[in-house]
């Protein structure tokens, strides 16, 4: 389960540094007039684009497609609101998950003793 939970995660950051590429060279400059000539604030988003990927695709279809002018500062309220609800379901959903999943405590099983590593003498390699 655990190999299952890192190869998503590997996977949602690969496609977002795939969308933090492709919106640092081809967005950025067409969605917001400021940015068109930043190249070095570009980098600066990457860390932001890699997380938060699906909304900044989303976004950045909205506003190429002539659905939605860029408006600084003004978020969509109904997605946020969604979004809000889904994670007040999500995250406890999660814990409770995760507890139910984790390993038994090993804190009744013995202590063992280890002993001190052998000298070595001069010369002499440790494999």
């Amino acid at each position: 389960m655990a190999e299952t939970l890192i190869d998503v995660g590997r996977i949602y950051l690969l496609i977002g540094g795939a969308a933090a590429v492709l919106f640092c060279f081809v967005a950025v400059g067409r969605i917001d007039p400021n940015g068109e000539n930043a190249w070095v604030f570009r980098p600066l988003l990457v860390p932001g684009v890699v997380l938060l990927w699906p909304l900044v695709l989303y976004r950045w279809m909205r506003v190429a497609g002539g659905w939605e002018e860029f408006k600084r500062h003004q978020p969509p309220r109904r997605t946020q609101d969604r979004v809000g609800i889904a994670l007040a379901v999500a995250i406890p959903v999660i814990l409770a998950v995760c507890l139910g999943a984790r390993q038994p405590n090993t804190y009744d099983a013995p202590a063992i003793q280890l002993a001190p590593p052998a000298a070595l003498s001069e010369g002499e390699v440790r494999q």
